[in-house]
């Protein structure tokens, strides 16, 4: 005797329909399915619901119906696989979707475009220092196949802060689509991304390079040096992010035999912030931006008293110790830096062999003291702050391997070290009120100075004085950097 089946369909375990009694044959299964008119018609306009259905069986037509008994409840929609994610400052990790529902447009199936996309929801935190992966809505993957993974690249912001952190940002999934109105704004849901540093592993902790005293030099990767020269150097370099620090040296003292640091020059971009006295005792220190209406995002200068450290947007910082007539300087590199960085700090590599390349000696056509130089200079280049899909091998692929990379932005300092003032060129701008330099640092003034000694002074007792003086003085700056 043949059998009459009867087909229930609930969604979120609401009734939604029912299909037609009907005699079991081939196209019974496609005549029961359950549409997208029956899904409107309950209210239901977006996937990512539970679906369930019931069969019943009768004898006849008209029978009575035999039990019933629901099936599992299948998810319709897109599924976050790993809806919390832990990345690590500078870590990337997959953030992985599944879609378990057709991708259909009338009668045939794959012709139709869904795009996924990541959007970061706005936060609270007002001063952008709450570390999070930076996402925006052109970061989209494309959809075509069901029961497919497909991967979200999500990778830790870097910032700078004075110890270990973690923080906790929320990225809404929302799928486009044109041709299907249930993939049209259907959001997906949250993935919650637990950003969080633990500030070792990487070849830039605990690297510095400085220029003390007549200059005792350091660089990056640990070898030390001497540098008794008087000239323009590049102190150090990383040319992918438009970032230079210069450094002018000079003789110590009247006619003295060591030189050193008596001008520093730092620029991030079109931004450049200058320290000079190498004209000597005669004239006050001139410290300040070389240009006024700088870009905070490029540089950020603080002080306390004597002491200044400036911010750059990659992570590095970099401390100056201004003395009488000269100047000490500490420069602390960021995860930007390895293998990009050059000049009299060597290459930040872990290998020390590989530091010193060349003189670095500039000319006044290169010198960041000439204005006409700063005038021209191009603005810094901004580490990318949204995500890019990779490209295909063949643009008219239809892989579901496509990704969408969320690489790190630009570093945020949040911790500023106590009792230090910020500096701004409002109330330190070098060149508006005084005359153009034209060429730099002047260093002949220092040996025109006078040789008169009185007192007592000589001298040969000052040299063996300040020799004293220079013996001692690497030792106490280290303890106080």
């Amino acid at each position: 005797m043949p059998l009459h089946y009867e087909t229930y369909w609930f969604v979120n375990d609401k009734y939604v329909a029912v299909k037609e009694v009907a005699l079991w044959s081939g196209n019974y299964v496609e005549n029961s399915r359950l549409t997208e008119d029956d899904l409107k018609r309950a209210g239901f306009h977006k996937f990512g619901f539970d679906v369930r259905c019931s069969v019943r069986v009768r004898d006849k037509a008209g029978g009575f119906p035999g039990p019933s008994r629901l099936s599992e409840p299948q998810f319709a929609g897109i599924k976050i696989e790993n809806p919390t994610l832990s990345v690590k400052q500078g870590e990337t990790k997959q953030l992985s979707v599944i879609s378990t529902v057709p991708f259909k447009c009338g009668t045939k199936f794959g012709d139709c475009r869904v795009n996924l996309e990541v959007r970061a929801p706005p936060t609270d935190d007002n001063t952008g220092c709450n570390p999070k992966p930076l996402v925006q809505t052109d970061c989209n993957l494309p959809l075509q196949n069901t029961n497919t993974r497909y991967h979200f690249q999500v990778t830790g912001e870097t910032t700078l802060d004075n110890g270990a952190f973690y923080s906790l940002t929320k990225l809404n999934l929302t799928t486009i689509s044109n041709e299907m109105s249930f993939f049209h704004e259907y959001t997906v849901g949250i993935a919650t991304v637990e950003v969080s540093k633990d500030g070792s592993g990487s070849v830039a902790d605990g690297s510095v390079c400085h220029a003390v005293c007549d200059p005792h030099m350091l660089t990056f990767d640990g070898r030390y040096y001497e540098h008794q020269y008087t000239g323009h150097y590049v102190l150090y370099k990383n040319e992918e992010h438009n970032i230079e620090v210069q450094m002018t040296t000079a003789p110590c003292g009247d006619r003295a035999t060591p030189t050193c640091p008596c001008a520093i020059a730092i620029r991030s971009g079109r931004t450049v912030f200058r320290f000079d006295r190498c004209a000597g005792y005669r004239v006050p220190w001139e410290i300040g931006f070389a240009t006024c209406g700088g870009r905070p995002e490029e540089m950020a200068v603080h002080k306390k008293h004597s002491q200044y450290q400036v911010y750059l947007p990659t992570g590095t910082t970099i401390k100056v110790d201004v003395r009488y007539v000269n100047l000490n300087v500490f420069i602390y590199p960021s995860e930007a830096d390895i293998g990009l960085s050059s000049g009299l700090c060597g290459t930040l590599t872990g290998h020390c062999c590989d530091d010193i390349s060349g003189s670095w000696s500039l000319d006044k056509h290169n010198s960041l003291f000439d204005d006409d130089v700063v005038k021209d200079l191009e603005s810094f280049t901004v580490l990318a702050s949204y995500c890019t899909c990779e490209t295909k091998p063949n643009e008219s692929s239809t892989s579901p391997h496509d990704k969408v990379l969320c690489p790190a932005t630009k570093a945020k300092q949040c911790i500023y070290p106590a009792n230090y003032i910020p500096v701004n060129d409002k109330n330190s701008c070098a060149i508006r009120t005084r005359r153009r330099r034209s060429i730099g640092p002047n260093l002949e003034s220092r040996n025109r100075r006078s040789t008169e000694w009185m007192n007592g002074w000589t001298a040969e007792l000052k040299n063996s004085l300040t020799n004293q003086r220079l013996s001692t003085c690497v030792k106490t700056l280290m303890k106080k950097a």
